[in-house]
């Protein structure tokens, strides 16, 4: 038997504004989607245009440095051992 508790459905809003995300998402301190946020992106609308264009997009912030990553999976929960 799971100890978890059950899960509940996370609220959804739509159109959010600065007003609205301060009074109405952030005060309830509950997890929140928030649909069509970032929609005039310009990485959303490469996305929505295509995979090609999305990725011709982030091409072109490349500068070549290297990065150091790591890679772990979801069991690790974000913790390094």
């Amino acid at each position: 038997m799971s100890s978890r508790p059950a899960s509940q459905p996370i609220a959804e809003w739509h159109d959010v504004d600065e007003r609205t995300f301060r009074e109405d998402v952030l005060t309830r301190y509950r997890p929140a989607v928030l649909r069509g946020l970032v929609t005039s992106w310009p990485a959303v609308q490469a996305a929505l245009t295509s995979h090609e264009d999305v990725v011709r997009y982030l091409v072109a912030f490349d500068s070549g440095t290297p990065v150091d990553a790591i890679l772990m999976p979801p069991r690790a929960r974000g913790r390094i051992a």
